[in-house]
């Protein structure tokens, strides 16, 4: 005979705990597939975990015990990271999706910041075309200003002389 299902070995762990001869009990785990039992182990309860690491301790011995209490506590172990990974997994994706949006909206906003920085490039350079030919014009300007200012001191000086020379033909004919 040997353990091949939970109701044997739970069986098994209730014919342990009152007998006095383990003899046989020890012969059926014996028989067992181990690994089935530590399977078998860690599908129970927990009042059933502490009735079987008790019975497999009193008749198998400690180091028996050891070896499922070790799967117990891989097995614990295995699924708390599993949950802190799948727990911490849909976080980063929530982050990560929430990072793609911000770097989305942040290109739209920077192609955006792009055109206006070209646009007001643009409306710069046109600006300083602008200003450069109006410094040309405002050059000539001021020196046609300046020209027309010498023409006018000439044209003053000439009509001074001419006043003169005609005060000066007047006193002739007066006289």
């Amino acid at each position: 005979m040997k353990i091949v299902n939970n109701l044997d070995f739970e069986n098994w762990n209730k014919s342990v705990n009152h007998a006095t001869q383990q003899c046989d009990l020890q012969d059926v785990f014996a028989r067992s597939n181990l690994t089935e039992l530590k399977c078998m182990f860690l599908d129970q309860s927990k009042s059933d975990k502490h009735l079987s690491i008790f019975a497999i301790n009193k008749c198998m011995g400690a180091e028996t015990m050891l070896q499922f209490v070790h799967a117990y506590s891989r097995h614990t172990s295995e699924t708390y990271i599993n949950e802190y990974e799948d727990t911490e997994g849909k976080e980063l994706d929530t982050l990560r999706d929430a990072l793609t949006i911000e770097k989305a909206e942040f290109e739209s906003e920077k192609t955006e910041v792009k055109a206006t920085i070209k646009a007001l490039q643009s409306l710069n350079r046109e600006l300083k075309k602008d200003n450069d030919t109006m410094s040309i014009e405002t050059a000539k300007l001021y020196n046609r200003i300046q020209d027309l200012e010498l023409e006018l001191i000439d044209t003053k000086a000439e009509l001074d002389k001419q006043w003169a020379f005609e005060s000066h033909i007047k006193e002739l004919l007066n006289n």
